[in-house]
């Protein structure tokens, strides 16, 4: 009969490796854990820093700064905006903030504009030879008003001259050089258009002349400039009638031209008198401007003008304040405290994690506190319900102060409203809300008292939202900047222990690979041992 020794068969050093692995891996598995968790709550913080960011701008917008260090800022814009309204869709009109409420009506009589003519081909080559004739390069001035400008044409042709006017962009005209026909070898035939880029009988009133006119004037200029690249120079003079005389007076002859309309200024008929301006944007009252550049004359159905004295009558328009200026303001900023209460109430609420039991390692899952359901998170929240909650208080000019409900405002809670005993709100359910109708009536009724409440509550708000998320003294950003710290600690942890198990796991391979090797060796005994025996039992 045979015989064994019990153990010594079916040794796993693999599976009993693993096994202890598993075990040596439980301290591992706790850092990891931990060091997510901690990830998890700089992510969260990143996120409701930025938040916080939004509601700082949004906060200083509605005071009309671009950030709480701005040394220019003007609440006009957003307090004391303004819109208008034309009763002729001809004449167009804006504001500027801090327009004059009112309206006021009038007639326009004429519309401003600039001078335009044209110059034909024996025009061009008349004028350029004429200013050949005085000097090389031929030079051609034009004057407007207290200016001049001297151009140098290539040539004596209509594209010449238009690249050489536009090219100096000082002259106050621009040119066209315009193909009306064919010559018989296939060439153009082109005309010269010229137009002032200004409007007015002054400003809108361009000539030409052969030659530099600039020679000889007996007036010095207050300023002066060449330009190489364009082979232009312009000249400013002190008085544009005494530079007009000057030019009188040395006989330089005008060049003639083809006039399709002289320039002209703009004529209202307003408060029962005519009024002149040089544009048609014209000031009607203080920061209300109409533009008249679309005018032209109202007819009847058969064509025919509607009037004789006038292009249009009894043209009507209307100021008043823009109170969406400032409600679209209010509203972005309190949307910004809504998408941040909001990210909290998540980031706070419970969530479901899973774990893996060291001893089965089966996974499980357990309820754990969401990144913000901590103090910080409660602190965070109890800031923006507070920076509602509270009243706001102002002084008057008399130095009484005031404190104001933003509810009268249009600025509140929706959803159950409860206090603790803190006197803050409380409660993931409540909701913050503007409502921008209940703020423009408000507006409509004392817009002055609206605008110094609301602009003390978006500087409260501001400097809250500037110590939570300053870039370097945020309360925000240190506790990022912390909990960063114990991530990098975390992982340095890890890597350690990870290396500690690398090397543990060698040992125990080492260890049960011998053991597995004498027990095979011991197995071969066994076998032969047993041999042996089995000989002797048969003798």
């Amino acid at each position: 009969m045979g015989i064994s020794i019990p153990g010594l068969g079916g040794f796993n050093t693999q599976g009993i490796v693993k096994q202890l692995m598993m075990l040596e891996q439980v301290p591992l598995r706790k850092l990891e854990s931990k060091q997510n968790e901690y990830k998890s709550q700089v992510q969260s913080l990143q996120t409701m820093n930025t938040k916080f960011s939004n509601i700082k701008r949004a906060a200083w917008d509605v005071y009309g700064r671009a950030s709480k260090e701005s040394v220019r800022f003007d609440t006009a814009e957003i307090w004391e905006a303004a819109k208008a309204t034309s009763s002729d869709p001809m004449v167009g009109v804006t504001t500027t903030p801090g327009a004059q409420v009112g309206s006021v009506e009038f007639d326009v009589l004429q519309v401003a504009k600039s001078k335009q003519a044209t110059l034909d081909l024996d025009g061009v080559k008349n004028l350029y030879d004429a200013a050949k004739a005085k000097g090389e390069p031929p030079k051609i001035s034009i004057m407007i008003g207290d200016k001049i400008t001297t151009i140098s044409p290539s040539s004596a042709t209509a594209p010449a001259f238009a690249r050489a006017i536009n090219a100096a962009s000082d002259s106050g005209i621009s040119a066209t050089s315009v193909r009306v026909g064919d010559n018989p070898d296939g060439t153009g035939k082109y005309v010269l258009q010229i137009t002032g880029k200004e409007t007015g009988a002054d400003k809108g009133d361009f000539k030409i002349f052969a030659g530099d006119i600039t020679q000889g004037l007996g007036l010095n200029a207050k300023t002066s400039k060449t330009d190489a690249a364009t082979n232009s120079a312009h000249y400013v003079y002190e008085d544009a009638a005494a530079l007009a005389t000057a030019v009188r007076n040395t006989g330089v002859q005008e060049q003639a031209l083809n006039i399709i309309h002289q320039s002209s200024d703009a004529k209202i008929r307003l408060l029962g008198q005519e009024r002149t301006y040089g544009s048609n944007e014209i000031q009607i009252m203080d920061h209300v401007k109409i533009d008249l550049s679309n005018v032209v004359q109202k007819t009847n159905p058969d064509g025919t003008p509607l009037y004789t004295d006038a292009l249009l009558k009894g043209v009507k328009v209307n100021a008043t304040r823009d109170f969406d200026v400032a409600a679209g303001k209010m509203e972005k900023m309190m949307g910004a405290l809504t998408d941040a209460l909001n990210t909290l109430n998540r980031g706070m609420q419970s969530v479901t994690k899973e774990g893996i039991d060291p001893t089965t390692n089966k996974r499980f899952t357990y309820t754990a506190a969401g990144p913000l359901g901590n103090s910080e998170g409660r602190e965070l929240k109890n800031k923006i319900m507070g920076l509602v909650s509270s009243g706001i208080t102002v002084t008057d000019a008399e130095g009484k102060s005031q404190t104001y409900s933003l509810s009268t405002f249009g600025v509140g809670f929706s959803g159950g409203v409860e206090k603790g005993a803190d006197g803050q709100v409380h409660g993931s359910q409540v909701n913050l809300k503007f409502d921008a109708e209940k703020f423009k009536k408000a507006m409509e009724s004392n817009p002055e008292k609206v605008q110094q409440v609301m602009v003390e509550f978006a500087k409260k708000v501001g400097d809250v939202a500037s110590k939570v998320s300053d870039f370097t003294e945020g309360s925000l950003t240190r506790s990022i900047e912390s909990r960063q710290k114990t991530v990098s600690y975390y992982r340095d942890r890890i890597s350690e222990y990870g290396d500690r198990l690398d090397r543990k796991e060698a040992q125990l391979y080492k260890q049960y690979s011998s053991l597995e090797t004498m027990l095979a060796r011991m197995q071969q005994q066994q076998t032969w041992l047993a041999g042996q025996l089995s000989q002797l039992g048969g003798q």
